[in-house]
Formats: structure tokens, C-alpha cells, sequence
């Protein structure tokens, strides 16, 4: 009887250990999944030509700054931007956010938003140099930043509190 025992115990204990190898090969290929599809969304990102945005008949390129170095580096060293472009900084929470024109060769507008509504806009703001002194802050969460040329936002009709639907299909 004690051999029975111990044979039903063995196994017991067979069948959980190729239970628990199983359960963490299913984990590890999940998990591989998981990493390639989050690699292919930031090389996607990374290498985004941009989207397309309507607004008021007019089609708007937007370069997409999605990731922390692209978001630093912004529109900094560029001689000048396309009429119909700006560049959407999305970041992945709301918080408050604050840009310099550091290094900047022309004027920008800044369009702060939060859950695609316009918060707060800074138009016509000068470049400046390695050292700016000047910050402009979202005065409150924003999860998105517009930057057109000066005067952009004005003439798309742009407003404080207007909301906007900028699709981004990764």
C-alpha cells in the first residue's frame, strides 16, 4: 500500500512539474510576443514619416516625436519647417510639460493638449540659442504638443478648449 502511495505521489508530482514547465513556456512565449510587438510600435514610431491631419480643409503633415530623444531634439537645428507641417509630441501620460526654443533657427507656435482638447497656445514665440531663458509651460497636464511655424495656429483656427482628433494608428 505504501509503495501505491508513493508511485501516486511520483506521479502527482510528474504531472505538476510538466504543468509548471508548461505554464512557463506559455509565459515566455507570451512574453516574447510582448517585446516584438512593443519593438515594432517604438521602430514605428522611431521611424514615423508622420501622419496626416484635417483640419479646416487643410491637410497638415505631422513628423511624430514619440520618444524621449526625439521629443528633446524636436525641431532644434532645423533651418526651416514646410508650410503645411509641424512635428506632434506624444508623450505616454498626462503631466505638465515645459519647452524651450533652444536652438532654434525660426519662430514656432506651441499647442499644448490633454485628451484632444487645445489647453494652452504660445504663438509666435522667437528662436533662441543653446541657453534659452524663456519656458513655456502647458499650465497643466498635456499627453500632446503641436509645433507649427509662427502664425500656424492662428490660421487653422486653433482655439483654447477646442477638441481636436489627431489619430495616431500605430
Amino acid at each position: 500500500m505504501a509503495f501505491k502511495n508513493r508511485l501516486n505521489a511520483t506521479k502527482s508530482s510528474g504531472i505538476k512539474k510538466y504543468l509548471l514547465v508548461a505554464v512557463i513556456i506559455i509565459l515566455f512565449a507570451f512574453g516574447l510576443m510582448y517585446v516584438s510587438y512593443m519593438s515594432q510600435v517604438k521602430s514605428m514610431i522611431e521611424k514615423s514619416q508622420g501622419i496626416t491631419w484635417e483640419k479646416n480643409g487643410r491637410s497638415v503633415h505631422l513628423e511624430v516625436a514619440g520618444t524621449p530623444l526625439s521629443r528633446y531634439q524636436g525641431l532644434s537645428d532645423r533651418s526651416s519647417l514646410c508650410e503645411d507641417c509641424g512635428m506632434l509630441f506624444v508623450f505616454s501620460d498626462s503631466s505638465e510639460r515645459s519647452f524651450v526654443m533652444r536652438n532654434m533657427k525660426f519662430p514656432l507656435d506651441i499647442v499644448f493638449m490633454n485628451n484632444n482638447i487645445v489647453t494652452k497656445i504660445y504663438s509666435n514665440l522667437p528662436p533662441e540659442g543653446n541657453d534659452p531663458k524663456n519656458i513655456y509651460s502647458s499650465d497643466g497636464p498635456a499627453d500632446m504638443v503641436l509645433e507649427f511655424n509662427a502664425g500656424e495656429a492662428n490660421r487653422l483656427n486653433l482655439k483654447e478648449g477646442e477638441k481636436i482628433n489627431i489619430s495616431l494608428s500605430l
